[in-house]
Parts: C-alpha cells; sequence; structure tokens
C-alpha cells in the first residue's frame, strides 16, 4: 500500500523489487510531500506521466552485479523521468537509517544526513 500511495499522490513509480521497507517508503513519501508542485511538475515530471526511482541494486542475482546499462532498457525506462538510487562500491543500495554522510560536502558547510535520502535528493534535483 506504501508504493501505491506515493504513486498516487506524487506519480512516482518505485521499482525496487520490494527491497525497501515500509519506513523507507514512507520517508521517500514524506520528501515528495515537502517538494513543491511546481518543482514536481515542471522537474520530476517534466514531459511525462510519471517518473520511476530505481533500486537497481535490488535487481542483483546472487553474486552477479546489476548491469547499470539495462537502465536504459525495458523494464527499468518505464517512463521518460527517472533515476536510481544505489549504493557505493560493493555495498548493496542504502537504506534508510543504514548510513549518515555529509549532506554538504565540499560547500563549507557541514549537515550530516541519511544517506538515502541525500542520493534521493541528489538525483531529483
Amino acid at each position: 500500500p506504501e508504493r501505491a500511495s506515493l504513486f498516487e499522490a506524487h506519480r512516482v513509480y518505485l521499482s525496487d523489487a520490494g527491497w525497501y521497507p515500509k519506513s523507507a517508503v514512507e520517508t521517500i513519501h514524506h520528501f515528495y510531500d515537502l517538494l513543491p508542485i511546481r518543482l514536481r511538475r515542471d522537474g520530476v515530471l517534466l514531459g511525462s506521466p510519471f517518473a520511476t526511482m530505481t533500486v537497481g541494486d535490488a535487481f542483483k542475482c546472487g553474486n552477479v552485479p546489476f548491469d547499470r546499462n539495462l537502465l536504459n532498457r525495458y523494464p527499468f525506462i518505464l517512463s521518460a523521468r527517472g533515476y536510481n538510487v544505489f549504493g557505493l562500491g560493493d555495498f548493496q543500495a542504502y537504506n534508510l537509517n543504514d548510513r549518515t554522510e555529509n549532506a554538504f560536502g565540499g560547500t563549507g558547510e557541514s549537515v550530516s544526513g541519511d544517506l538515502l535520502m541525500t542520493v534521493t535528493r541528489h538525483e531529483v534535483a
């Protein structure tokens, strides 16, 4: 129900193979709740009826890594607008509360933020 609610409210399809728990999906939904309508309409959804947030690492098969080149082909390119959230190096996609980082690195500011949400904000921007 959380994924359907995200899609119904914000036209964002979460392609994560059920990998994210309820709390992560609810936090992603809350992020979109706070995003101004203008940015959703003229940015996230520009020219597309919906956007796709893909968690490519959720589609790994055993030790075979996910081929990120597949993101440009069916079934991952479901809409004209979308982005992939991913882990770093060999680490699987980050989940909510797995790790924090300086969300403003290289800017002279230092604010720790949840890495999943930092990556999500970065990709949406």
